[in-house]
């Protein structure tokens, strides 16, 4: 029997959340490796949570400029400029500039998200551990992991701005809707009580 996994950018982000969360309860649990998978699973959430945010009814808001642009080209009445095969998506810093800037989105779509300087930093710290956990060189390092909890609270923040918002989750039933939102307030519960403690 053939299986198929079937998802989309607001349900990858809500099970990227869960990840985040299952992460986190093994980290309480004593499993201090688990921060990596933590990591890597908000990383994916707030990502999502962004493109959810920059994309609008022509499907377009999240991805590279030059992808963006011929998409629209290829859009138009008569055009001749055949769809880009597979476009990709901007870099996530490139993302989150959009999403707090008006002038810079490529359409309309969510909110402007207000971002202040120790949320852009912890989303900055998110993503160069998340790289180095992709990108694994063939060397050691070293940690510090009492401010991890710190860093997981700020970007949650921007997640929470995205949600918030309803836009980037207008397309999810009641039962999701009520799921993102537990989930959410359950990994804020975990984080306050690991932030208490010295994993």
């Amino acid at each position: 029997m053939e299986r198929y996994l079937d998802t989309d950018e607001q349900h990858d982000v809500m099970l990227s959340l869960a990840e985040v969360l299952h992460q986190l309860e093994r980290v309480a649990a004593g499993d201090v490796h688990c921060w990596k998978w933590a990591v890597i699973a908000l990383a994916s959430a707030v990502n999502g949570a962004l493109v959810c945010n920059l994309t609008g009814t022509m499907q377009v808001g999240a991805f590279k400029e030059d992808n963006a642009k011929l998409k629209i080209a290829a859009s138009q009445k008569d055009s001749t400029i055949e769809q880009p095969e597979k476009p990709f998506l901007a870099r996530p810093t490139e993302l989150l500039k959009r999403a707090v800037r008006a002038n810079q989105r490529i359409e309309n779509a969510g909110g402007i998200l207000k971002i202040n300087a120790a949320q852009k930093k912890a989303f900055n710290k998110l993503f160069h551990f998340r790289n180095s956990f992709i990108h694994f060189e063939p060397l050691g390092w070293t940690i510090e992991t009492s401010g991890m909890s710190e860093i997981f609270e700020r970007v949650l923040e921007i997640v929470g701005q995205v949600i918030d918002d309803g836009w980037a989750f207008r397309h999810l039933n009641d039962h999701d809707r009520q799921r993102l939102r537990n989930v959410q307030h359950d990994t804020h519960h975990l984080l306050a009580t690991l932030t208490k403690s010295t994993i």
